[in-house]
């Protein structure tokens, strides 16, 4: 979808194609999740659940997002305090 992405002849079009990639992104979390549980001993499957999610998380664009709505937090943050004192 993000070859495709260029030639999106408007706003629209490019839209949907992120949303198509969006989607097909997310498609093999429930399978995987479940063939590690599967894999793993029951009283460790907390812990590997754990580490599945952070492994998967910091490879996710969604990570580099959630990283930047935090700096800008704490931008906010610093700003309001400034403001106050």
């Amino acid at each position: 979808c993000l070859i495709a992405l260029p030639f999106a002849p408007n706003l629209p079009v490019a839209v949907a194609l992120l949303l198509v990639r969006a989607m097909l992104g997310q498609m093999d979390v429930p399978t995987r999740q479940a063939y590690v549980m599967a894999l793993v001993d029951p009283e460790e499957r907390t812990a590997a659940a754990r580490e599945l999610g952070i492994i998967f998380a910091q490879q996710s664009p969604e990570a580099g997002v959630a990283w930047l709505d935090k700096l800008g937090a704490g931008a906010e943050r610093d700003a309001a305090a400034s403001s106050i004192g």
